[in-house]
């Protein structure tokens, strides 16, 4: 309750000229029925270029002592290029790597899929760790999940989501000319089915579950593990991520994936990511 309301006091001083990136706070005291409370804010950082502001913030009860301190943050240009640059890497190795395992592993699925896997550990590892000052969602379910958190406004979660998305398709766009073919092509991969649809729910479920147990210096490590598992022990190869579905339909290759099926991967998608959210806040958060 007092970090929704110091979000939404920074939100309407900000009005139209800004928006919230992040919120972080503390419940340092008790208060109580009938207590008045006061909000105060500090703009302690400002970026003359960017025009990024950090905001010290507080809820003082009656005897003017802090009992919910904490910091708002607005986005930073860097933050929505770190989206954008990461998402279009990322998925371009996805790609690129299902490429080249095709072609070197002679009709081998299981070697395809092995180098798959090697490439996307390593180029999420990187890219989670030299973005990780500046912004390394790199997927739609993933700022959903941060916007639930109150870490991101709605409008942060949208420019987020566009970037993702654009981000994805460049990289395979990219990843298919790099290696001699059609650069814009509609994937005629089936990966419909039920049970693939289950497949996705768990494979976001535990992504997003990784994400918010994991602390920042270790979730490069966590996620891309976790990923690299994911490939092998899921029947969907865990897609987990809606801007790389729908990129990874514009490539009729090894990591494709058929345009009629987009939408029920998307939609478990954000079922799992939902639910490891709602586990996470209710089981682990501040526990």
């Amino acid at each position: 309750m007092l970090g929704d309301w110091l979000h939404q006091l920074v939100d309407e001083w900000l009005g139209d000229a800004g928006m919230i990136t992040s919120v972080s706070y503390s419940n340092r005291g008790a208060t109580y029925v009938g207590e008045t409370l006061t909000a105060t804010a500090t703009i302690t950082t400002f970026d003359a270029a960017s025009g990024a502001l950090e905001i010290d913030v507080a809820i003082c009860n009656e005897a003017g002592e802090s009992v919910a301190p904490g910091t708002v943050n607005q986005p930073k240009p860097a933050q929505y290029i770190a989206e954008f640059l990461g998402t279009a890497f990322l998925f371009c190795a996805v790609v690129g790597s299902g490429i080249m395992g095709a072609e070197l592993s002679m009709g081998n699925d299981a070697i395809a899929l092995l180098g798959n896997t090697f490439a996307t550990v390593f180029a999420l590892y990187f890219l989670i760790t030299v973005f990780m000052e500046h912004s390394t969602h790199f997927n739609p379910a993933v700022s959903l999940v941060m916007r639930l958190r109150g870490e991101i406004s709605s409008a942060t979660l949208i420019k987020f989501s566009v970037l993702q998305i654009g981000g994805a398709i460049l990289g395979v766009i990219l990843a298919n000319y790099i290696f001699g073919i059609e650069p814009i092509q509609f994937s005629d991969k089936d990966r419909s089915g039920t049970f693939k649809f289950v497949s996705e729910i768990f494979a976001t479920f535990g992504l997003v579950l990784v994400i918010l147990l994991s602390s920042k210096e270790k979730v490069a490590m966590t996620v891309a593990a976790y990923i690299g598992g994911a490939y092998w022990f899921t029947s969907s190869t865990s897609f987990a991520n809606p801007a790389g579905t729908i990129g990874r339909s514009f490539s009729n290759t090894f990591a494709g994936i058929s345009p009629s099926d987009i939408l029920h991967f998307c939609i478990a998608q954000v079922i799992g990511a939902i639910l490891a959210y709602t586990l996470h806040k209710n089981f682990f958060e501040n526990r």
